[in-house]
């Protein structure tokens, strides 16, 4: 198949209006075909924080991935994903930026070990955001990426970054799952060793195929990086929005990660990116959510009540819904 025939595929699996999981596996395949790689790493993000919100390793040992995840917060290395979430250019190939692929610890402790070659990696962004990561490999010996192959993969993130986008806005009905929080107790080694009853309900909710799913590794990995409680936000097997943050157990080397059914003003900022809200659009959609009135919300903003309404009809046609209670069941339900 030729590169612009995969692109057409791409094109055509973006429209397809695919949850988050069925959308990272239907475009496995083709981008195998654009660029002719091997193993293939797809993920989707929390455009706040850019920590993985879920992901498909296609020919990607377990034990690798996990390996790869420890690196990718824990070192400064050679393209990593959240340089590349904030690079001008979106798109890059370890050996066309590395001066040798020994200099990455990624390639040495983990990609060469595999008898792996280059790594091509991307940003999945458009105007809004960033929404995913992509990582295409290569086997030692075949030819390193090109400048044709960042090219092509370069032309079709806007449409994928549009259809992760759009998975986060697909309209679902409330899910009935219980609405405590979870709490898991992970130990240095990143296994879990303790948790509350209603962990493993949400953890099977989120979904994991082998160790710790994916959000919860990643915000397990930026804290023991950057020591900042971070959350990522993600919409459930169940369609619902979660949150997961973590945070050290003190005087021990445990963290302690809570899972929990997100409030509205959690899921507003991604919901505001995949909306395209203005800034106006957007302070007045979380004013809403506070349950302010119009008449208070422009009194604070200092605009006119008929400009508060203005920017609330227009927030309600985005949003494809007609009221405050729909506006905020779709910010808990998405």
């Amino acid at each position: 198949m030729s590169s612009s025939a995969a692109a057409r595929e791409l094109v055509a699996v973006a429209a397809r209006g695919l949850d988050a999981a069925a959308l990272r596996a239907a475009v496995v395949g083709p981008l195998r075909r654009l660029t002719g790689a091997g193993p293939v790493f797809v993920a989707s993000a929390d455009p706040v924080t850019w920590l993985l919100t879920g992901g498909l390793p296609a020919d990607v040992p377990a034990d690798a991935a996990r390996a790869l995840m420890a690196r990718e917060y824990a070192d400064s290395d050679v393209i990593t994903f959240r340089g590349l979430a904030g690079a001008q250019v979106p798109v890059a190939n370890l050996y066309d930026r590395a001066d040798s692929p020994a200099h990455s610890a990624r390639w040495r402790d983990v990609l060469e070990p595999l008898g792996w070659g280059d790594e091509l990696r991307a940003a999945v962004r458009d105007r809004t955001g960033t929404w995913g990561f992509l990582c295409l490999h290569r086997i030692a010996g075949e030819q390193p990426f090109s400048p044709a192959d960042r090219a092509a993969v370069a032309g079709v993130l806007p449409l994928l970054a549009a259809a992760f986008r759009r998975t986060s806005v697909a309209a679902t009905a409330l899910s009935a799952n219980a609405s405590a929080p979870g709490v898991l107790l992970i130990d240095g080694d990143d296994q879990p060793v303790g948790s509350t009853g209603p962990a493993a309900q949400l953890v099977d909710e989120i979904g994991t195929t082998d160790g710790l799913p994916l959000p919860v590794l990643s915000v397990v990995r930026s804290l023991r990086s950057t020591g900042v409680v971070t959350t990522v936000r993600l919409r459930s097997r169940a369609g619902r929005w979660l949150t997961v943050h973590a945070a050290f157990v003190e005087g021990t080397d445990q963290v302690a990660v809570v899972i929990e059914p997100a409030h509205p003003h959690d899921v507003l900022p991604v919901l505001a990116a995949a909306l395209e809200l203005t800034s106006r659009e957007a302070e007045v959609a979380a004013a809403l959510l506070r349950g302010e009135s119009s008449r208070l919300i422009a009194r604070r903003l200092c605009i006119a009540e008929a400009t508060v309404n203005v920017h609330l009809r227009s927030v309600f046609a985005k949003a494809g819904v007609h009221s405050r209670g729909e506006l905020i069941a779709r910010t808990l339900a998405g």
